[in-house]
């Protein structure tokens, strides 16, 4: 069944992949073993706070002594509040729906609402593990604690270790922008167009000082008209994209085509176009 599927593939696959540095904006082809643990703490105290919520039911409240004899009582006064009621069940209810929805097979990315909730809900469960006087109790929430470092450190690791910058369609090293930036400002080139990853990028490392667009380029929706509509007023830019993408091949056709003068610098794998009349700034 398709709904089968698409939950095993989510539990195995899609949801661990949110917490592993690599996938922002596609799967990977296989994961490391991190992932996966830092997404059984998780399960273990949605469950955890699960039960707890349960364990009021005074018949749930009888069955758990005549089984374990008082032996791993928990507090009978405890109660869950209101927030801690939404914040479980907000978790829950996402989870399923990014399961059964298309996203599952897109991107982890789309599961970046429940991060806060699920950090949230790991710190009650480790604060309330550690209040119980049982021993195994306590061992399982420093258990809990040392893995969430661990795992955070190796990911964290890996980012700079890298050093890699992923934009969609090819993986580019993270300085090549501020070179980008550094001769755009020498040019004194103040838009450009590039993809639609490199955009952002572009735009955050400048602090706006380079405005860029992606028209054209692979992702039709507009996010953030204000940036096209600036970058279609001015009277100089550029192109800017990683020659290895189609796009490049395809621009610099389009451009001789037209018959149109254009000047290029390479930077790294990057190429920067410079077109000469402006008139064709939105030509794309």
């Amino acid at each position: 069944m398709p709904i089968v599927q698409n939950l095993k593939r989510a539990f195995s696959f899609s949801v661990p992949s949110f917490f592993w540095h690599k996938n922002v904006d596609s799967f990977p082809n296989e994961l490391p073993i991190f992932p996966h643990l830092y997404f059984t703490i998780l399960l273990f105290s949605m469950l955890w706070l699960i039960y707890k919520i349960l364990s009021s039911s005074p018949l749930l409240t009888h069955l758990q002594s005549k089984v374990f004899h008082s032996k791993f009582e928990l507090s009978s006064n405890y109660n869950l509040c209101l927030k801690e009621h939404f914040i479980l069940f907000h978790i829950i209810i996402y989870i399923l729906f990014y399961s059964l929805s298309f996203f599952n097979h897109i991107s982890p990315r789309y599961l970046l609402p429940i991060q806060p909730f699920a950090i949230i809900i790991i710190s009650i469960v480790v604060v309330d593990l550690y209040r119980d006087k049982s021993f195994l109790f306590r061992f399982i929430s420093i258990f809990i604690i040392v893995m969430s470092f661990l795992v955070s450190a190796i990911a964290n690791y890996q980012v700079f270790k890298d050093k890699k910058v992923s934009h969609g369609l090819y993986e580019e090293d993270g300085e090549v922008v501020y070179e980008i930036i550094k001769f755009l400002k020498k040019e004194k080139i103040r838009c450009v167009r590039t993809d639609y990853f490199l955009q952002w990028r572009i735009i955050f490392e400048s602090k706006e000082e380079v405005i860029a667009g992606y028209h054209g380029f692979g992702n039709s929706i507009i996010r953030y008209p204000d940036y096209e509509i600036a970058v279609k007023k001015c009277k100089k830019f550029a192109y800017i994209l990683n020659r290895k993408v189609l796009y490049y091949e395809w621009l610099k056709r389009t451009l001789n085509i037209k018959k149109l003068k254009y000047k290029e610098n390479f930077i790294r794998n990057m190429s920067v176009l410079r077109v000469e009349i402006p008139e064709y700034n939105y030509f794309l």
